[in-house]
């Protein structure tokens, strides 16, 4: 098909359509939906616009005692993440924060903190909660501890340090 009969086609002209394609002229639906239609092709085609691959490319975070696999891409408001919590002595540091978190233990024992409650959460179990309440977990023992966590961007923020920085966010 020349320029000159898509022009004709879609109701625009060889000028416009030649700016288009040379990419000095904007294209805006105004113009897109002509020539889609002249060319009896839909707008996803014209456009080849593909969605994203479903698998997740996981990047690896270290941090003193903790590394953190994530399982989510960074544009969701829910994060998925596979953490691995090292032996450490001393107290659990615990935060409070809006949001829920919910982590499953995949291997070792967590101790969790929350408010005045000390629990125990083995591989296999899962603990949910109301972030809004002190809340810490670490490794229970000197085996490491994996669990799945899912939490929202405020509770990322506060519990992994340096994500504050990177998403330029007050702590």
């Amino acid at each position: 098909m020349t320029l000159e009969s898509l022009a004709e086609l879609a109701g625009l002209s060889a000028s416009t359509l030649s700016r288009m394609e040379a990419g000095t002229r904007a294209p805006n639906l105004k113009l897109l939906i002509p020539v889609t239609r002249a060319m009896r092709i839909s707008l996803d085609d014209l456009l080849m616009w593909n969605a994203p691959h479903p698998r997740v490319q996981a990047r690896t975070r270290r941090f003193a005692n903790l590394t953190v696999e994530y399982l989510s891409p960074e544009t969701v408001p829910v994060r998925t993440s596979k953490m691995t919590f090292i032996p450490s002595p001393g107290p659990i540091q615990t935060r409070s924060h809006d949001g829920y978190e919910w982590i499953y233990v995949l291997r070792g024992r967590a101790r969790v903190i929350l408010g005045d409650r000390d629990l125990v959460v083995e591989a296999g179990q899962a603990a949910e909660f109301d972030t809004r309440i002190p809340h810490g977990v670490a490794a229970l023992g000197n085996e490491p501890l994996e669990v799945l966590a899912i939490f929202n961007r405020s509770g990322e923020r506060l519990h992994l340090p340096g994500i504050s920085e990177r998403y330029n966010l007050p702590e």
